[in-house]
């Protein structure tokens, strides 16, 4: 009886050693893009979407939905991502926008960036900046690439914050629903018809659901135009509620290498979960 106890003990054992590492921290080890995850369904998914079925554009008005939207700027070393405001004093970025030299550390650690050397301009349209929020504070929530930052001043006061999408929805999203990403990709990484467009021009991309991660943590797939400088940007349904936020794209710079890349896949994470927990419990 005693040798049987021992087998099943060292069975468990080895079983965790084999599979927990794949989810103990989606942040660190992008868990969404290991097959474990379902990329390799997802891989699948993406190609039944023809290309010219998604799109995007420059934001010619920014209007109220849209207002939300800004770049979140560190001073210290000029890169930028995307951030949303979703309350009075509360924004929602990725954490790797917020590590601290962002855009210089090779690897995510989990060192916020201080406060003052972060700023979030919504509104954004290029060096027209008619907003600019001080932070007050950043709240890197582990396990996910999801950041949670209040400012100073209230932001209701100057731009109508995002509505997140109801939990109870989230689970009822399937293929092909439309989706909407709204940021600030660097147009050097977009086709050449935006060449003329102003740094920092907000471009919103239109694109489809594709499928939830198999891991523990709350995450999807879709297929939408993601670049470098998207990072951080909401991923709204139909009805211009916040579902998710960019993570990362397999086709960053463009470069279209891989079939992934070509067709567009991307990274979300959705806003459910721990993830929703930590964001209701740290709002205003």
């Amino acid at each position: 009886m005693k040798v049987i106890v021992k087998i099943v003990l060292i069975s468990l054992i080895f079983i965790n050693v084999l599979i927990l590492p794949a989810y103990a921290d989606s942040y660190l080890d992008k868990s969404i893009t290991l097959k474990e995850s379902g990329v390799v369904e997802a891989h699948h998914m993406v190609q039944k979407i023809p290309n010219n079925e998604i799109s995007i554009e420059s934001v010619k008005n920014i209007d109220t939905v849209k207002s939300a939207v800004g770049t979140l700027q560190n001073t210290k070393n000029k890169f930028y991502g995307t951030a949303f405001a979703i309350d009075d004093y509360t924004l929602i970025t990725n954490n790797h926008v917020v590590e601290e030299n962002f855009g210089i550390a090779k690897e995510p650690k989990y060192h916020p960036e201080k406060p003052e050397n972060l700023i979030f301009s919504p509104s954004r349209n290029g060096d027209k900046r008619p907003y600019q929020f001080t932070i007050k504070d950043v709240k890197m929530i582990k396990g996910a690439d999801v950041a949670i930052l209040h400012t100073n001043k209230k932001l209701s006061s100057y731009i109508t914050p995002l509505k997140l999408a109801n939990i109870q929805d989230l689970p009822h999203l399937k293929f092909k629903d439309n989706i909407t990403v709204l940021g600030y990709p660097a147009k050097g990484y977009l086709p050449e018809l935006f060449s003329k467009d102003l740094k920092y021009t907000m471009y919103a991309s239109k694109g489809y659901y594709l499928m939830k991660a198999k891991s523990i943590d709350p995450q999807f797939y879709i297929k939408s135009i993601v670049r470098k400088g998207s990072s951080g940007s909401p991923i709204l349904n139909s009805e211009n509620e916040v579902i998710g936020i960019i993570m990362d794209g397999s086709n960053n710079v463009n470069a279209s290498l891989t079939v992934r890349s070509k067709n567009e896949l991307a990274y979300v994470f959705e806003l459910s979960g721990y993830v929703r927990e930590q964001i209701e419990k740290e709002r205003y």
